[in-house]
């Protein structure tokens, strides 16, 4: 999680926070409090986390890999 955190600029939380910033994303693994806290966005604004690849938009993405953290990067902007 540490090389995502410093790829993003990101914190991870254990909670949402009161207001959800409009084109927000959200990371999260597998449990029921990830599902609930997913049912607040929009399906195309959730990274899902498995081991040390990341799930976007039917797309698989290596956290070890940089090129493959700035193509996810790309595909979030082009939102």
């Amino acid at each position: 999680m540490e090389s995502i955190s410093d790829f993003f600029g990101i914190e991870p939380a254990d909670e949402l926070p009161a207001e959800i910033p409009p084109g927000a994303f959200l990371i999260i693994g597998k449990g029921a409090c990830s599902e609930e806290h997913a049912k607040v966005f929009d399906k195309d604004h959730i990274i899902h986390i498995k081991g040390k690849t990341l799930y976007f938009r039917d797309k698989e993405y290596s956290i070890e890999r940089q090129e493959e953290l700035i193509k996810l990067k790309e595909a979030m902007k082009s939102l």
